[in-house]
């Protein structure tokens, strides 16, 4: 009889194990898909920049963010994979003389230790990326900075809410459970994840009507008008944050229905999948914005006609217009650069 239900047990601890490995395998995996494509824009990047006869100070600062992100991205990716392998190594191979029942508490410790770096490294991620797209609006609002007010404070409450959640993470709260600690873990993370959607959405918006109004006047003024270069790298910053904001929101209102966070189930599954494509996009987001607008030339010298420039302007603040380029040509009449 205790032979029996020894196997028992173990067959639920093995059937626990593989719904833990499974969520694991997909969520690293979907991680591991955009941080290629991460790898990839980043080294595309630094051979842009080494080829720059004379880079700018601003072009230096704007590589070393891209630089700090990807070292962020790494960290992230080499501690879900770590965790898979810890999560593997723990139950099928360490200790074969016991129960697989008591062999969580050998894994424990250095899974919670990977789990911490993981939530670190993706939440600082998503502090910069959201700070970027608050700069994009900032740029190009500069006539309009009371618009920047709500952006600015969701802002600071992402801030918030994380250093609050990994606060608690660090003197012991626990991530997962019914535990009061760790519904709180859970609650700032769901305030962390609203108010950086709410961030996104804002500030695309705000960019969206910056270029509805541009785009219309130039219409408006302009007979048989064509897009000029600073119109499609409106029409990409916007796009840009858009897709930027789907995933997020899918992922957001996943997390809202319990019933998606069921062990096993499609939801979970699917949960996991939009959480990697999540933090993997917000990780690259500063680099491929950065090299989205780099495809052109800065907005005051993009082969726009006197008029576009002029009507361009009355939108846009001239002196920040090629703020969001690294560079300036040498002929360009601009003040410098992000």
């Amino acid at each position: 009889m205790a032979s029996s239900n020894k196997t028992l047990s173990d067959a639920a601890v093995l059937a626990g194990f593989g719904q833990v490995a499974i969520s694991n395998i997909v969520q690293s995996s979907g991680y591991t898909l955009f941080y290629g494509m991460f790898a990839i824009i980043y080294i595309q990047s630094l051979v842009t920049y080494f080829k720059t006869s004379h880079p700018s100070p601003a072009r230096l600062r704007m590589l070393l963010i891209c630089t700090f992100t990807f070292f962020l991205a790494t960290a992230r990716e080499v501690t879900l994979l770590g965790g898979l392998g810890i999560t593997i190594h723990s139950k099928l191979i360490e200790h074969q003389d016991l129960p697989l029942a008591d062999k969580s508490r050998f894994s424990a410790g250095p899974l919670k230790k990977q789990a911490m770096v993981a939530v670190l490294a993706g939440n600082l991620s998503i502090i910069i990326s959201d700070s970027i797209v608050v700069w994009r609006a900032f740029i190009l609002l500069q006539r309009r900075r009371l618009l920047i007010t709500l952006p600015l404070l969701t802002l600071l409450g992402t801030t918030a809410s994380f250093f609050a959640l990994f606060g608690l993470i660090l003197t012991g709260g626990n991530m997962h459970g019914t535990t009061t600690s760790a519904v709180l873990v859970s609650k700032l993370g769901a305030a962390e994840l609203s108010l950086s959607l709410i961030t996104n959405v804002v500030t695309t918006a705000f960019i969206g009507y910056v270029f509805w109004i541009h785009r219309k006047d130039m219409i408006v003024g302009l007979r048989n008008h064509r897009p000029t270069q600073g119109e499609r790298v409106l029409a990409m910053l916007v796009e840009s944050g858009v897709v930027f904001c789907l995933p997020q929101a899918i992922y957001f209102i996943l997390g809202i229905f319990p019933a998606f966070e069921k062990a096993g189930s499609g939801g979970l599954y699917a949960q996991l999948v939009f959480e990697a494509i999540y933090f993997g996009f917000a990780a690259m987001y500063p680099t491929v914005v950065i090299a989205l607008v780099n495809s052109h030339q800065t907005f005051d010298h993009m082969y726009l006609s006197d008029t576009s420039l002029t009507v361009m302007q009355q939108h846009i603040e001239p002196d920040c217009m090629t703020t969001l380029q690294f560079t300036t040509s040498s002929s360009a009449t601009s003040v410098g650069t992000i």
